[in-house]
C-alpha cells in the first residue's frame, strides 16, 4: 500500500485520523475479503465467534456498550454486551419464555374444583369446532404445547432418534380435525416444516 510516491499522504493521515478512520481509508484502497461466520471452540466452555457486521450495527453495539457500562459502573466487554442483548431479546421474543410467563399469570378458565386435565377438556369443548367450522387452536393450548415441547420438533425416526429442530416449526394434529380430532394437548405436537410435510404425505 505504501510507496515512495504516496507515503507522505499516509503519514499525514496517520497523524490526523483516528485508528478506525485510518482503517476505513486503507480498506477503501484495498478492500478485504468478506468474513465468513464461524464459531470455533477455544476451551470446553468458551468459543471464538468471527463474523462480519455492518458499520450501522457496530454503532448500535457501541451504544449498548455505553449503556451496559453505565449500568454496571465498569467498562463492559464485548461478551458482556452480547450477553445483555441476547438476554433481553430472549426474554421478550422466546416463545418458550412467553408461554411460561402467560401460563404463570393466566389460569385455564375457572374450574377450580376440577383437575387440570378435566378443566382443559371442558375448555376445549367450549373452544373447539363451532357448528362444524374449524376454529383456530386456542392461544392457551398453543402456549401449553410450546412449554411442553420446548420449542422443538418432536419427530422421531425408526430408531427413536429425535429431530430436535428448533426452526420453521408447525403445530400438527395427530388426528386431523377433519377426522374428528380436536385442539387438545394430547392431539397436538410440534413438528419442523420438513417432518410436518413428511407425515402428511405419508398419511395421504
Amino acid at each position: 500500500m505504501i510507496t515512495p510516491e504516496n507515503k507522505n499522504k499516509w503519514i499525514a493521515m496517520s497523524q490526523t485520523l483516528s485508528q478506525r478512520e485510518l482503517e476505513k481509508k486503507i480498506v477503501a484502497e484495498r478492500p478485504k475479503e468478506a468474513v465468513r461466520d464461524k464459531i470455533t471452540y477455544l476451551q470446553p466452555t468458551q468459543v471464538k465467534l468471527v463474523c462480519g457486521i455492518s458499520e450501522e450495527l457496530m454503532k448500535e453495539i457501541e451504544r449498548v456498550k455505553e449503556i451496559v457500562s453505565q449500568n454496571t459502573g465498569k467498562p463492559a466487554s464485548l461478551e458482556e454486551i452480547l450477553k445483555a442483548m441476547a438476554t433481553l431479546y430472549l426474554e421478550r421474543k422466546d416463545p418458550i419464555k412467553k408461554a411460561e410467563r402467560v401460563l404463570t399469570k393466566e389460569q385455564i378458565p375457572p374450574f377450580s374444583s376440577l383437575k387440570r386435565e378435566e378443566s382443559l377438556s371442558l375448555f376445549l369443548r367450549r373452544a373447539g369446532n363451532a357448528h362444524g367450522k374449524r376454529t383456530p387452536i386456542p392461544v392457551q393450548i398453543r402456549h401449553e404445547v410450546m412449554k411442553r415441547d420446548r420449542g422443538q420438533c418432536t419427530f422421531k425416526d425408526k430408531v427413536a432418534t429425535p429431530c430436535q429442530n428448533k426452526t420453521w416449526l408447525d403445530l400438527h394434529h395427530k388426528k386431523s380435525i377433519a377426522n374428528g380430532g380436536e385442539h387438545s394437548l394430547s392431539n397436538i405436537t410440534t413438528l419442523c416444516r420438513q417432518h410436518h410435510r413428511f407425515l402428511h404425505q405419508k398419511i395421504f
